[in-house]
């Protein structure tokens, strides 16, 4: 589990190894909107999901994904926020 807290901003990616499916939750300021990139270890892009202002939970399925390390990164008003890596184990 890793978070990232400073006065605007928070985030949690759990739980970490996953199967695919995790949870991030999230606040970052209302007016701002944002979005996580999810790529493998080469830094190709694999998918984004776009992150709504304000305090959320979303639910992100990756369960496409081969066992393995990947990493995310998280963009608010394209400025990188918060980054880190997750395992999918099946």
């Amino acid at each position: 589990k890793k978070k990232t807290e400073n006065s605007a901003y928070t985030f949690k990616l759990y739980p970490n190894p996953n199967n695919g499916m995790m949870e991030l939750e999230y606040h970052i300021n209302t007016r701002d909107g944002g979005y996580i990139s999810i790529t493998n270890v080469l830094g190709q892009q694999l998918d984004e999901v776009n992150l709504a202002g304000g305090k959320n939970n979303i639910h992100i399925n990756e369960s496409r994904l081969n066992n393995g390390i990947y990493f995310y990164r998280i963009f608010v008003d394209d400025k990188m926020k918060d980054y880190g890596k997750f395992i999918i184990n099946k």
